[in-house]
């Protein structure tokens, strides 16, 4: 007796990272949040896709944990506030604040569901009484997917 599989084979859905790559990148105080531009593959994760619009893009389907970190140039020490929105397509899954006196910042979103089609990307907003803030490049400024092990309910 034989097996017929009629169908598209499953995505195998596989880990991927960026780091931020190129020239550091300067924060506009205006309070409209930015997409942080130029990534590279980060090493440990080689089957990495990137989109020319600097978004992971996931190649299958399956609950994941999305970890992000934002290394500035200098401290963050302003009245105001300079905030980092992880995104899927155009939802927030995670986001953070930096605190006074600090310069790097990290989240994590566990249970994320992505498919092929989804997006990845970090964005970032300042609104303070000046400007001058950077975002360096570098492996301290990242974001990457992990597979997730977690139970439950998927978010976004």
């Amino acid at each position: 007796m034989s097996l017929i599989v009629v169908g598209a084979v499953p995505e195998t859905l596989t880990p991927m990272g960026m780091n931020k790559a190129g020239p550091s990148q300067p924060v506009d105080p205006s309070g409209v949040p930015v997409r942080l531009t130029q990534w590279t593959a980060r090493p440990e994760f080689p089957g990495t896709i990137i989109s020319p619009r600097a978004e992971l893009l996931p190649n299958g389907s399956g609950i994941v944990t999305v970890h992000c970190g934002v290394q500035l140039a200098g401290v963050w020490s302003s009245v105001g506030s300079l905030v980092v929105d992880v995104m899927k397509n155009e939802e927030i899954v995670v986001s953070g604040q930096f605190q006074s006196m600090t310069n790097l910042l990290e989240l994590s979103a566990p249970a994320v569901s992505v498919a092929p089609g989804d997006r990845l990307w970090v964005r970032i907003g300042l609104q303070a009484l000046f400007g001058g803030i950077t975002v360096t490049a570098g492996a301290n400024t990242y974001l990457y997917y992990d597979l997730s092990r977690a139970r439950g309910r998927a978010t976004n």
